[in-house]
């Protein structure tokens, strides 16, 4: 077992069969991340599809998927959305519902992790803009924000750690800024569907780096 640090953070590596390291990190905010299943900087040539890369890590093999076609790139070492009208997701159906994801921000349209999704207008929105904060229900694409925190939006270099666990959504800052903001609901919607993505509104051009999801 190796000691590093992955953005900062440190975490422990463990050498699998491949030769690869599967980094295990610690905590962000209190949150423990026990077994990073998916992780990935990114790396490649500009203008690769997303769904041409493969991450770092990928357990639940597959790679990137998106929606629609076209939507996401590689741009310097990040992935990067294009800027047209209409929501765009790229995602991964990791076999599970219950997960925690860490995104970091670089720059553009607001930081927004999809958890448990059914398709772009069904899922739960774990969003940073301008206001802080948002958790947002999103049902037959009609939005309801179910929680809210913070008044300050990311700057480059935060990150975005979003957890599900059963009834139970949470949302941290963490960086520039750092606080969080929790929902929970009996029967929370969607809460077993096991695609979580990342998300960008329309109009705005999202970068983002060091995509990092585990199980528990």
């Amino acid at each position: 077992m190796t000691i590093a640090k992955v953005n900062g953070a440190l975490c422990r590596t463990i050498a699998l069969s491949n030769g690869m390291l599967k980094p295990q990190l610690d905590k962000i905010n209190g949150v423990l991340l026990p077994e990073v299943t998916v992780y990935d900087r990114f790396t490649g040539t500009n203008g690769t599809a997303i769904t041409s890369h493969t991450p770092d890590i990928d357990v639940p093999t597959g790679g990137w998927l998106e929606f629609p076609t076209g939507s996401w790139t590689i741009q310097d070492n990040r992935m990067q959305s294009v800027a047209t009208v209409g929501a765009r997701m790229t995602y991964k159906n990791v076999g599970d519902a219950d997960v925690t994801i860490q995104a970091e921000y670089v720059s553009g349209g607001d930081l927004i992790i999809g958890m448990n999704v059914t398709n772009g207008a069904n899922l739960w929105l774990c969003r940073w803009n301008s206001t802080g904060l948002l958790i947002v229900e999103r049902v037959a694409s009609g939005n309801t924000t179910r929680a809210t925190n913070g008044s300050t939006g990311p700057t480059a270099g935060d990150h975005l750690v979003a957890v599900t666990n059963g009834d139970t959504i949470s949302l941290y800052a963490h960086g520039s800024q750092s606080y969080s903001c929790t929902y929970t609901v009996a029967s929370r919607s969607f809460k077993t569907n096991t695609l979580h993505s990342v998300y960008n509104v329309g109009g705005v051009t999202l970068v983002s780096d060091n995509f990092m999801l585990s199980v528990p």
